[in-house]
């Protein structure tokens, strides 16, 4: 899947990691070009604050990326957050 595990606490990989309590997770793959135009696309028409709001459409597995990342970062979120931003 592209990613290789680390012993937790190894943050000297030049990679982008994720850490948990038991290992770190490194992405060592760079994404692949469709990835990038897409990108550069949803940034292109997302750009500029005096700009009318655009709605982007995303696919089914855009979606389904962020609702893992969503589920993965909930819990971290309300552990790790400032009480004050909690309670806005």
């Amino acid at each position: 899947m592209g990613f290789e595990r680390l012993a937790f606490g190894d943050f000297s990989h030049p990679s982008l990691n994720y850490r948990d309590d038991e290992e770190m997770v490194v992405a060592t793959i760079e994404p692949p070009e469709p990835y990038w135009r897409r990108r550069a696309m949803i940034a292109e028409l997302a750009a500029g604050l005096s700009s009318q709001a655009v709605n982007i459409e995303y696919s089914q597995v855009e979606n389904a990326v962020w609702a893992e990342v969503v589920a993965a970062l909930d819990p971290l979120w309300e552990q790790h957050a400032a009480s004050d931003v909690l309670e806005s």
